[in-house]
């Protein structure tokens, strides 16, 4: 039945509706309903019950058989009528929703993708672009019952709406697996129909032979992963640059020791075919070496030797290179590329020398330091007599005496001096100072007073042995010793003294005679030279009696030499190895410090190595008395990255300690974490408005550029684990077409009771008057 019009007002009234219109959507078998429903067994039995009451009710009564069976029709139609009355008749109109499902689009962004190795139109693409070119496919993607939400990933997860919003993360570090439990994690209330993922493969937290997804797709409703992997292989060949070690800061004009180690993915035949080209700043080329000069550990060693200008920032270029051209199989060259800096420290070093008596090697180490003109120094002789000029080019005539007076040096150098002459405030600012302020401290074994008489002192915790009043001369063979520099000493750029820069030979050396045998030595002490008995002609370094150690106190560097007797390597040499063996102790335990204290405000970073997502401590050293007293116990510093006007984040540092004599110094320190890598500034503006600052590096701890290959196994396994399908890039839009479907259809019934309808009612008043009439027109009552 259909109504239109004027028809349906009216229908409506007769069936009581005031929600729903009756027209022809509403008026079919479908629509109409009862709120109490029966089973079938129930309508069977009221039927039989009903057929027997009538039958029971006109069965004896007199009159015509027809007239009998229509009135008991009747009734039986109006006990029926009113049966469905009691069980709420109702017209329900269908008004269904479909809610549609959801395609999660994974799309990596990080560093790797900026590799060109696609192939598209006879050149190579980088695959951050191939990613994009299917970006606006997706967007042109329409349908009812499916949504797509695009992410771009790296190390977090990030929603992008467009192409435009594609853009390569500063960190270079992938983590899929998590990332797709952050898109489940997201979107939980939404019906996951599948998750798209287009990357190279190279996951920080899995990789092929490595990976769980259970714990992402073993839920109620499985989520299937499709994968797309570009880029190439992990069966194609990469060389890559691994790592670089070099010296942060260094002297003008010292030898800069350089450690490089190439990583090389798939087969190499002939390693001599590669070169690692050192470029400095001007781009000059400085040396070419080739791979197979690397030592046992991997790396290929080098020591600059020529004067470097006096750039505060000396940049080398590493690049892998075939001899007389590039290595042309080799398609990825962005990761064969590393740039430094370094900086060069044109401050003279500003030493003090503090000695208990003359002795051969306190003449000719103090006559060094004054001749020295990279070197400012200071010289104290305990045993001289008052009348005696001590000598120096700043000559003084007793101990610093405040911290102020201590700070203005780099390098203290502690000869065989006995405790009793260094009163109590010295030791506490030497030590403090060490600790966090970078001063360099050199101590020499001697015979009488060091370190035996420092046991128990406030310099105890500067020694490197366990047991300072346990030290003795050492006796081993023949009593005659050469001093042997381990690996360690070519790392830190330490005793490199002969032309071709390697170890100090324990056969052109001539021998020492006083040595010490410094016992166990405290955890973080490191030997840089060992002693080797020289009287047997072996030359066999004695690797458990120590020469000379470093320790890191603080932020500081502390050296200690077992023994006073260097100065007879001048014997038959000359000045020449004495001089630079003590020049590059001096200079390596003050280079953190000399040139940065000059200044009112300086700020310090006490790390060689600043890593992204590592916290970095930062100090900030004050020695203006007005400054001091205009600042709270907490400052700020503004962080920018490189040529950018803005800053980019804050660090707040708490004060730290303080000079409470004399207000003379102040010191604040805190802790940066830098999440990406790249070139920084730290800023510290004081009240008056003056700007201080300090520039620095952040290297990527994870630096997924080593190896850009793609992990294509990895990629398939993620598919197959989850039930999905890997697939090539350009098959994207039928693979989103192919995702079965998980949209949901919702009812939105909207129903009305049909209890009040009038016409229901009529109609019983109808059939009631009809049998009533019946019954008299047969004469019944």
């Amino acid at each position: 039945m259909y109504v239109t019009g004027i028809q349906s007002s009216w229908l409506d009234w007769l069936l009581g509706l005031r929600k729903i219109s009756a027209d022809g959507s509403v008026l079919n078998s479908d629509t109409l309903h009862l709120s109490s429903s029966f089973a079938g067994w129930v309508w069977f039995v009221l039927i039989i019950f009903i057929l027997l009451s009538v039958y029971f009710a006109y069965a004896r009564l007199l009159g015509k058989r027809t007239v009998r069976v229509l009135l008991g029709s009747i009734r039986a139609c109006i006990f029926f009528l009113l049966f469905l009355i009691l069980c709420g008749p109702m017209i329900v109109e269908r008004n269904d929703k479909i809610e549609p499902d959801k395609i999660i689009v994974m799309l990596d962004n990080s560093a790797s993708m900026t590799t060109k190795d696609i192939e598209s139109d006879n050149t190579n693409i980088s695959r951050f672009e191939a990613i994009k070119k299917v970006v606006n496919e997706i967007q042109e993607y329409k349908s009812n019952n499916r949504k797509i939400d695009l992410y771009a990933f790296g190390k977090d997860l990030r929603k992008i709406n467009n192409n435009f919003d594609y853009i390569i993360e500063p960190s270079s570090t992938t983590l899929i697996t998590s990332n797709i439990a952050n898109a489940i994690k997201m979107n939980k209330n939404d019906g996951i129909a599948g998750i798209v993922i287009i990357s190279d493969g190279r996951s920080k937290d899995f990789s092929a032979k490595n990976v769980s997804l259970s714990r992402y797709t073993e839920q109620k409703q499985r989520i299937p992963i499709y994968t797309s992997a570009l880029g190439l292989s992990s069966d194609q060949f990469d060389l890559y640059v691994d790592s670089i070690e070099v010296p942060k800061r260094v002297f003008e004009g010292d030898h800069i020791p350089i450690r490089i180690k190439v990583g090389v993915q798939g087969e190499l035949t002939n390693p001599s075919d590669v070169y690692v080209s050192i470029f400095n700043h001007r781009n000059e080329l400085v040396v070419q070496l080739p791979l197979s000069d690397k030592d046992e550990f991997g790396y290929i060693n080098y020591t600059i030797k020529n004067k470097v200008d006096k750039n505060e920032h000396w940049r080398i270029d590493v690049n892998l290179e075939k001899k007389g051209d590039r290595l042309i199989h080799e398609k990825v060259i962005e990761n064969n590329s590393v740039v430094f800096n370094i900086d060069v420290i044109t401050n003279p070093l500003r030493v003090l020398y503090v000695d208990g008596y003359p002795r051969w090697e306190q003449r000719y180490l103090k006559n060094m330091l004054i001749r020295e003109q990279s070197v400012e120094c200071s010289t104290l002789l305990f045993s001289a007599d008052k009348d005696f000029a001590q000598e120096g080019n700043n000559p003084i005539k007793r101990l610093p005496s405040s911290r102020k007076e201590l700070a203005e040096y780099d390098t203290v150098i502690l000869g065989d001096v006995s405790s009793r002459n260094l009163d109590e405030d010295f030791m506490r600012n030497l030590k403090n100072l060490v600790a966090e302020q970078n001063l360099g401290l050199i101590i020499i074994g001697g015979d009488r007073f060091m370190p035996r008489t420092y046991e128990g002192t406030l310099l105890t915790d500067l020694l490197p042995m366990q047991n300072p009043s346990g030290v003795q001369r050492l006796f081993i063979g023949s009593g005659l010793y050469n001093v042997v520099s381990t690996q360690l000493a070519d790392k830190l750029g330490v005793l490199q003294i002969n032309k071709n820069a390697k170890d100090l030979s324990v056969t052109s050396m001539p021998s020492i005679y006083y040595a010490q045998n410094m016992g166990e030595l405290k955890q973080t002490v490191e030997p840089i030279a060992v002693f080797a008995d020289s009287g047997d002609g072996s030359g066999k370094p004695e690797s458990s009696y120590n020469a000379i150690t470093w320790m890191r106190y603080g932020s500081g560097r502390i050296l200690y030499i077992a023994t006073d007797e260097l100065w007879r390597w001048r014997y038959g040499k000359g000045e020449t190895y004495f001089e630079q063996t003590w020049l590059s102790l001096i200079r390596f335990a003050g280079k953190n410090r000399a040139g940065i204290y000059d200044q009112p405000v300086n700020i310090a970073i006490n790390q060689d190595d600043i890593l992204t997502n590592e916290y970095m401590q930062v100090d900030v050293h004050i020695n203006d008395i007005a400054i001091i007293e205009s600042l709270n116990d907490e400052i700020r510093l503004d962080v920018f990255e490189l040529n950018q006007i803005d800053p980019t984040n804050s660090i707040f540092l708490k004060r730290y300690s303080s000079d409470e004599d004399q207000k003379k110094y102040a010191k604040f320190t805190g802790e940066f974490k830098a999440k990406k890598s790249g070139d920084y500034e730290l800023q510290f503006i004081t009240p008056g408005g003056k700007i201080y600052s300090q520039s620095f590096i952040v290297h990527d701890s994870n630096d997924e550029m080593l190896d850009v290959r793609a992990d294509y196994e990895a990629m398939k396994h993620i598919a197959n684990t989850t039930g999905g399908e890997y697939f090539k890039l350009n098959d994207l839009s039928q693979v989103i077409e192919s995702i079965p479907s998980k949209a949901k259809i919702i009812p939105h019934d909207q129903s009305e009771s049909l209890i009040r309808s009038p016409a229901i009612f009529g109609l019983i008043l109808i059939l009631l008057t009809v049998e009533w009439i019946g019954r008299k027109l047969i004469h019944l009552a």
